[in-house]
């Protein structure tokens, strides 16, 4: 694949409230319409996992690392949709849901990622490619 400029995204910044510790979400694809309050929560670190407690609605989620090979690691961003990977991992979100697999399954298969020309083809639909992070390779 040709290579694409990379670009750092800010997915998750720091919340304009005072609490230093409060950090809202901001989704480059949303599966559904946005609900009534800001997606904003307080983090902090609590035995090796990072703890989200709803500012606005009632929650508690606790993000733990999954251990296991992280390279290749890659992002792409494409009109509506992105596709990432991280070690045999891959990610694939548009506005008809999300997938989380491996690579190589069955899911993976039927996605069928490629890219062509400026576009990525996933699922036989072609979209803009609107920016990448790491060295893709498709």
């Amino acid at each position: 694949m040709a290579s694409h400029r990379v670009r750092r995204h800010a997915r998750l910044r720091r919340s304009t409230q005072p609490a230093r510790d409060v950090f809202e979400w901001r989704r480059l694809i949303d599966i559904g319409p946005p609900g009534p309050f800001p997606d904003a929560g307080r983090m902090r670190w609590e035995s090796g996992a990072l703890v989200e407690v709803g500012v606005h609605e009632d929650y508690i989620e606790h993000w733990v690392r999954q251990d296991g090979p992280v390279a290749p690691c890659w992002a792409l961003f494409a009109e509506n949709a992105i596709l990432l990977r991280a070690g045999a991992q891959f990610g694939w979100a548009d506005r008809s849901g999300v997938v989380v697999d491996t690579i190589g399954g069955p899911r993976w298969t039927a996605l069928n990622p490629h890219v062509n020309g400026d576009d990525l083809v996933a699922n036989s639909v072609g979209r803009s490619i609107e920016d990448s992070e790491g060295d893709v390779d498709l």
